[in-house]
């Protein structure tokens, strides 16, 4: 026998057959029953001689006394060992009323009797009542809610609702209705089975014998709302109307034109006087035949219309007493015209009337049609032809006397100026006085102290209305002086003042709306009336109401103002400022202007002024063809007519007004003005030659390509085009620029030559030896620092021997800058932004902070070395906590944070403390009972809110039980679960666990459950209680919930199960 191989009579052949016979015989290879001992440990396959499942084990895991075997076998046995129900506990012993609706056929052999009644399986049923077969879990048949057939419980369900209560019946309460129940339709539901007031569709049939109509409603609809009948019965009877209420017994007079003929079938007695039926009607009067509905007749009043035309004509021509036309307007009498409106009088006819009658102005005799009601309405009518004629003494010509002498003789027709009033949107011809021009505009245009003048005869310089008030106050006594010098003025140049008093230091402005209204004016006026307040004048502005107010003196004017208005308003002012005139009060008793034909010389004079002999140069500019019959002589200096010209020197022509030429600034040919700008751009300053500023540029100037440009009268910065000339090797370039950097041929040699290697004593090794020391020695080849010349364009590599970092830069560049490795000069720097100056360290100006500061943990920084501002982190040590932290020093000095342990500490205390009447104490005071009165000494209930999550102590006053917990939940946990424990397991009626499973209760130890029986516990209790089995008298603790449900067994006996 070999090392290992059992001895005889010890295989597991030999021992245990049983288990041998289940040796696989494929996947254990060579090895055999014979050659494993009993007790090994080797783990092999089987094959399950019942199943035939391959499974591996260990070998002595199946000679054991507590052996295993298949484990799909195991796993069947032990469901069918806890499914099957104990003998008297099945559902065929339970719940024998069950078991006659258990389906034989559809449940493959399973019986009630080996089924348990909390089983989870579904099982077939057959229902005894309505024989429908169903799928249900007899644990939901034999527990709460005691589910059954579906079909049958929907229809106990339907019956329990429709059921009516005693005395609410439909036979009981509509007897009536009832007895229109349909006998054969409903069966078996009768009256008494439904509810009065049920959705309950049902058949009925009328009781009219003639009728025997069925037809389908639900009960509802017959006795509430509308409460329906017979549909065909109702239809035929909605016409009809009730006893006495017929078209012929209310309104018996219209059955005298009810048409005999027409009307076949149809019976006034029979319909209603609302009635929709169309009739045929026929007039008694005049035997007009029309058709219309009984209700329009009856109802709205209706009749014949031909004779209701008629009728209404002759009311409506009727004027009721004291509302005629003659009695509410007698001033239109003076307008009624008696000759044509013969047959017609006022005193018969309304206010109202649409009748068109024929009218006489009272006025001026135009005779004009109109109906009556448009000279009585709210918008009341007069003369067509007189509507726009003016008021006495307030016409056109009236309010403006001066302008009226220029309107037109002939091309106005019979039109005068009296007949319109100022605002007349007439377009007038116009002959201007000064020279005969004619022009056209509206009569408005021409009203007012900004009306329009004559467009050739423009003044310039002035205003007529600012002459007129100046003549005006010189004949009031006013010592105007005429043509005043301008006035010197600080700051400005001076001022053409419009009127001017010396004698009162005065100043009178007229502001026309037309030029001091565009934007920019009432700064431009303001800038004036300081300029001239500075230089002791005193300043009125007499301006209209739509412009701006411009100090306190301002005479403000409405835009229809007439001179006599303005002038007096001027005086007053004048007045005001104690200048009063003698002669003022006669001025302004008298209606009239004392100075117009004064006035009116000047104006005609100035408007008299012709280009020519004002300004002879600019006339000379005069087109000589362009202008057609025009002339410089007929055309005023001010005029805004546009004229074409042609410019003296260069020739060109363009077109403009006259008063844009002869005005202060005046404009002259356009064209000679830009190149007059050009040149005096271009033109330098003494000193700003392009010749004094480069003179090296001389040398190189070309002598003939530039032809009259002299750099001597060019400007240093000009763009001009410049040809130059190299003196050394003859080559020719040009340039839009100042800047010339000499002969490009040239400068390639001199940089040639700058890269050459350079004279002795002149290299960057021997002029600048410490950039010479940061030469690279790898990376610039053959190239050392002795080769090249200080002044070197060519890019090098260079080293920095402090921080290794390796870049490229040229050495004249170098030179020049003095710079070095950006790197290492960025850190000085920074070094030297963060050092802080004298007495401005953290320590100087925030002393406080130096009690806090950890100096053996901040070795790399001081107080002394940094700002309070730094953003450099450091260590912290509370004072008064001892905590350690790492914060920003500009957090700590200027935005003032602390330790943040006392401040969450500070922030709790501030959030736990309770507001006043909001304490533990003041909202929950049953609570108080429950505070334990020794272990809570740093916090009482007052410094608590009820919902704080401080855990404090309590102790229970019933059983003494002391725990900690928040005041949200303070309920002693012993007391709370004897109180729910005793709750849960006290049963209902007829659900306790002796009466639901008697079988189980057997079971109940009553020794160790005292003093609780089966009796006073729930089936359903998950309170742990003790059981004696009654085969093995094995005690345990288990849930009568688990018991009931067939889950938990006796452990012993169910083990036993399993094993075997």
């Amino acid at each position: 026998m070999g090392r290992g191989r059992p001895r005889t009579g010890e295989t597991l052949a030999d021992l245990y057959p049983l288990q041998a016979s289940e040796w696989h015989p494929a996947l254990n290879g060579d090895l055999t029953t014979s050659d494993v001992a009993a007790r090994s440990n080797r783990k092999v396959w089987w094959k399950c001689s019942y199943c035939g499942a391959d499974w591996q084990a260990f070998i002595n895991n199946r000679t054991t006394k507590q052996s295993m075997g298949c484990r799909a076998c195991t796993r069947k046995r032990v469901a069918q060992a806890v499914h099957a129900p104990k003998p008297g506990a099945s559902l065929a012993d339970l719940h024998p009323a069950l078991t006659a609706e258990f389906h034989s056929a559809r449940n493959q052999g399973r019986t009630p009797a080996g089924i348990h009644p909390g089983s989870h399986t579904k099982v077939w049923w057959l229902c005894a009542h309505c024989g429908n077969e169903f799928e249900m879990e007899p644990r939901r048949r034999t527990s709460a809610p005691y589910s059954g057939c579906p079909p049958c419980a929907y229809r106990r369900i339907g019956e329990r609702l429709s059921t009516p209560a005693a005395g609410e019946s439909l036979q009981d309460v509509r007897p009536d209705v009832a007895a229109d129940w349909h006998p054969t339709l409903n069966h078996p539901t009768g009256p008494i089975d439904v509810s009065h007031a049920s959705g309950y569709r049902a058949w009925w049939k009328c009781g009219d014998l003639d009728c025997r109509h069925e037809w389908q409603t639900a009960v509802a609809n017959r006795t509430s709302g509308k409460q329906s009948g017979c549909p065909l019965c109702s239809t035929a009877k909605k016409h009809l109307p009730l006893a006495g209420e017929s078209l012929a017994d209310l309104h018996p007079r219209l059955l005298a034109e009810w048409h005999p003929k027409l009307n076949t079938g149809l019976d006034p007695s029979r319909l209603k006087p609302g009635s929709s039926v169309t009739i045929w009607w026929l007039c008694s009067a005049c035997g007009h035949e029309w058709q219309t509905t009984v209700a329009l007749r009856a109802k709205a009043g209706t009749g014949c219309w031909p004779c209701s035309y008629k009728l209404r004509g002759t009311l409506r021509k009727t004027a009721a007493p004291n509302n005629s036309l003659a009695k509410m307007f007698p001033d239109l009498l003076a307008d009624w015209d008696w000759d044509a409106n013969s047959g017609i009088d006022p005193a018969d006819l309304k206010t109202g009337s649409d009748l068109v009658v024929w009218w006489r102005c009272a006025r001026r005799g135009h005779r004009w049609q109109a109906h009556v009601y448009s000279r009585t309405g709210g918008s009341r009518t007069g003369c067509p032809d007189c509507t726009h004629l003016p008021d006495e003494g307030r016409s056109f010509a009236d309010l403006n006397p001066g302008t009226a002498l220029e309107w037109h003789p002939t091309k106005n027709g019979d039109r005068r100026p009296d007949e319109f009033k100022p605002s007349s949107a007439y377009k007038a011809w116009w002959k201007c006085l000064a020279r005969g021009h004619e022009w056209q505009v509206s009569v408005s245009n021409r009203n007012g102290p900004t009306a329009s003048a004559c467009p050739a005869c423009t003044m310039w310089g002035t205003s007529a209305t600012q002459i007129r008030i100046a003549y005006e106050l010189i004949a009031a006594g006013v010592p105007v002086v005429l043509d005043h010098p301008k006035i010197s003025v600080s700051g400005r140049r001076p001022v053409a003042a419009d009127i001017v008093v010396p004698e009162y230091g005065l100043v009178i402005e007229y502001d026309g709306s037309q030029y001091h209204g565009a934007a920019g004016a009432l700064d431009r006026d303001r800038r004036q009336t300081a300029a001239l307040t500075e230089a002791g004048w005193t300043v009125i502005r007499i301006r209209p109401r739509a412009l701006e107010p411009i100090g306190h003196l301002c005479v403000s004017i409405s835009n229809n103002a007439t001179l006599k208005q303005i002038v007096v308003a001027t005086m007053a002012k004048l007045a005001v400022l104690g200048n009063k005139s003698a002669q003022i009060d006669a001025y302004l008793a008298d209606d009239e202007l004392w100075g117009v034909s004064e006035a009116d010389r000047v104006v005609l004079n100035l408007k008299s002024r012709s280009l020519a002999t004002e300004f002879p140069e600019i006339a000379a500019e005069w087109h000589p063809t362009r202008n057609g019959v025009r002339t410089p002589h007929g055309t005023n200096p001010g005029s805004k007519i546009p004229a074409w010209w042609m410019c003296g020197r260069c020739g060109h022509e363009w077109r403009v007004r006259p008063g844009h030429r002869t005005n202060d600034g005046g404009t002259g040919c356009p064209q000679c003005a830009a190149k007059d700008r050009a040149k005096q751009v271009r033109a330098p300053k003494a000193g700003n030659s392009m010749a004094e500023v480069y003179p090296r540029l001389l040398k190189i100037f070309h002598p003939s390509k530039n032809g009259d440009l002299d750099l001597h009268l060019v400007n240093a910065g000009t763009t001009l085009q410049i040809w130059w000339l190299c003196p050394d090797c003859g080559h020719e370039w040009c340039t839009k620029m100042a800047r010339n950097s000499g002969c490009r041929p040239c400068g390639s040699k001199r940089r040639g030559k700058q890269i050459a290697t350079p004279e002795p004593g002149k290299s960057l090794a021997d002029l600048h030896p410490l950039i010479a020391g940061q030469w690279h020695p790898m990376k610039n080849g053959d190239l050392l620092p002795s080769q090249v010349r200080e002044g070197a364009a060519k890019l090098v590599w260079w080293l920095c021997g402090d921080c290794g970092r390796e870049w490229r830069r040229s050495p004249g560049a170098r030179v020049a800058s003095g710079a070095g490795c950006r790197r290492c000069s960025a850190g000085k720097v920074g070094a030297i932004r963060k050092a802080p100056p004298e007495g401005q360290s953290l320590a100087d100006t925030h002393p406080d902070l130096a009690l806090e500061w950890i100096a053996e943990r901040n070795a790399e920084i001081s107080l002394t070395g940094v700002k309070a501002n730094s953003l450099d982190r450091a260590w912290w040590r509370c004072s008064q906590c001892a905590h350690e932290w790492n914060a920003r020093i500009d957090t700590r000095a200027l935005r003032g944070h602390g330790c943040k342990k006392c401040a969450a500490a500070q922030l709790s205390i501030t959030r736990r403390q309770p507001k006043p009447g909001r304490s533990l104490a003041d909202v929950k005071p049953e609570l108080l009972e429950l505070w334990h009165p020794g272990r809570n000494e740093d916090v009482q209930p007052q410094d608590l809110t009820p919902s704080s999550h401080t855990r404090v102590w309590w102790r229970c006053p019933d059983c003494g039980h002391e725990w900690q917990a928040t005041p949200g939940r303070p309920g002693c946990r012993p007391c709370g679960m004897k109180r729910s424990g005793a709750k849960q397991a006290t049963p209902a009626s007829g659900r306790s666990l002796l009466e639901l499973f008697p079988t189980i209760a057997n079971q109940w130890d009553s020794h160790r459950n005292t003093p609780l029986s089966p009796a006073d516990v729930a089936a359903g209790s998950k309170q742990h209680f003790w059981w004696i089995c009654e085969d093995c008298d094995h005690k345990w603790r288990a849930c009568p919930v688990n018991r009931t449900n067939a889950v938990y067994l006796c452990p012993r006996c169910r083990q036993s199960t399993v094993q075997n």
